[in-house]
């Protein structure tokens, strides 16, 4: 699975967690991974490899079946400046063309209507 950020952060931790059953509180962390990595806008990485220059504690791919839920949680060196993203892989599946947005969208481009 690809992720993307849409803004120039300076990541220090990242972490992942899925649950595939609706509304279930049970999760399974799938990324965690600790550092210093500043990322450009629009960076992108696979969750098998993990971001440049963290290091992994866990790194696996969530499944991707319809209905799961993914909760992505970067965190910054300057705490105002992290993100979490929590993402349902749509009833049909995930787009091999299209990117997810935590809102449902899906468009062609990662951070399509990010500024």
């Amino acid at each position: 699975m690809v992720f993307a950020v849409c803004a120039e952060i300076d990541v220090i931790s990242v972490s992942g967690e899925y649950s595939s059953t609706p509304q279930s509180k049970d999760f399974v962390k799938f990324i965690d991974e600790q550092g210093d990595s500043p990322l450009a806008f629009q960076a992108t990485w696979n969750t098998g490899d993990g971001v440049p220059n963290l290091n992994p504690k866990v790194l696996t791919d969530p499944p991707v079946k319809p209905n799961t839920n993914i909760d992505v949680v970067l965190n910054a060196s300057d705490p105002k400046d992290g993100f979490d993203g929590v993402f349902t892989v749509p009833p049909k599946g995930l787009s091999s063309t299209k990117w997810l947005h935590p809102d449902g969208t899906q468009t062609t481009a990662p951070c399509t209507g990010v500024s």
